[in-house]
């Protein structure tokens, strides 16, 4: 992806603002706060929020604030999945359980939870808490269930979209949707932010699903989400086009857990065979061209471009 050049000046303040937000109640050098900030990620959620902001009307105070809400979310959802996922590594680092221990993953996800209570009370912004709150009660339940689940293998493609909107796509929703309240624009176009998020939300899911079978991954461990039984659409999409025999030797060795890297390789192999990949692929375009006509409704800008060259950006990868 491009560097968003456009708002440069204004991710950057974003991030000084983020920082103040997440150090101002510890009095010294915090070792566990520095690993989040020198592993920050992409940043794409701050980036898009930013960007519609400038496209609906000019970038605020409650700007900031939207996109800090958002981005602590989405951080401590992040601490708090790799404990659940027993995940080692994101972006080639250790990620804060293995790098500090699970006690403090915990309790710094919660901290990051209160942040966000925290600042959206003060500033009386209850508008931007409902959908905070929303997001973060679909993701709970979601993840509540599927750890439940038995049947996960049984998933059909219908339940898997409402799957990864209730866990990431609501999240990128919201924060479009909060971008345009924040700078006090139409319902309408509150509405109409809401829904490009939706499915640039959905379009980002399915591109993570790939990540996860590609060798060259440097976001997480490659292959987690299948071993750890949380179903992706280049699974659904191969078990849909395997046979009884092949479908009963594959559940049978994610079953067996047994030399889980080889298992991981055997996964991939499969979903490859069966044009998972390619499958998923064809079905990111059929997103991304949603969220394509959906902003045409809106004025060329470099904002808008910049916006653009995100969602274009996902069936580059």
């Amino acid at each position: 992806m491009k560097n968003i050049y456009c708002i440069e000046t204004e991710l950057f303040c974003f991030n000084q603002y983020l920082q103040g937000l997440l150090v101002k109640n510890f009095n010294e050098k915090n070792s566990i706060l520095d690993h989040i900030l020198k592993n920050i990620g992409k940043q794409i959620r701050p980036k898009l929020i930013l960007l519609v902001a400038n496209i609906l009307g000019k970038i605020n105070e409650k700007t900031y604030r939207a996109a800090a809400l958002v981005e602590m979310l989405h951080t401590a959802t992040l601490i708090h999945d790799d404990i659940i996922d027993e995940a080692k590594y994101r972006r080639k680092q250790p990620v804060v359980h293995i790098a500090f221990d699970t006690k403090i993953a915990v309790l710094l996800g919660d901290y990051l939870f209160a942040q966000c209570l925290t600042l959206a009370v003060q500033n009386k912004d209850y508008d931007l808490l409902t959908y905070i709150s929303s997001v973060v009660t679909l993701m709970s339940q979601t993840e509540i269930q599927q750890l439940k689940n038995e049947q996960w293998q049984n998933i059909t493609e219908a339940q898997y979209l409402t799957i990864i909107y209730n866990k990431t796509a609501s999240l990128f929703a919201a924060s479009l949707a909060m971008a345009a309240v924040a700078v006090q624009a139409s319902e309408e176009d509150v509405n109409h932010m809401f829904e490009i998020g939706k499915n640039i939300g959905i379009a980002f899911q399915m591109q993570d699903d790939i990540l996860d079978l590609e060798d060259n991954s440097v976001d997480k461990s490659t292959g987690i989400d299948i071993v750890n039984k949380k179903i992706t659409l280049p699974f659904i999409f191969a078990l849909s086009q395997s046979t009884l025999a092949e479908k009963k030797a594959i559940m049978d060795l994610i079953q067996s857990q047994y030399h889980q890297r080889n298992i991981q390789n055997d996964i991939i192999t499969f979903i490859k065979k069966h044009q998972g990949i390619a499958y998923t692929k064809n079905t990111i375009k059929k997103y991304e061209k949603k969220s394509l006509f959906l902003l045409e409704k809106y004025p060329n800008s470099i904002y808008k471009e910049n916006l653009l060259q995100i969602i274009n950006s996902f069936k580059k990868n």
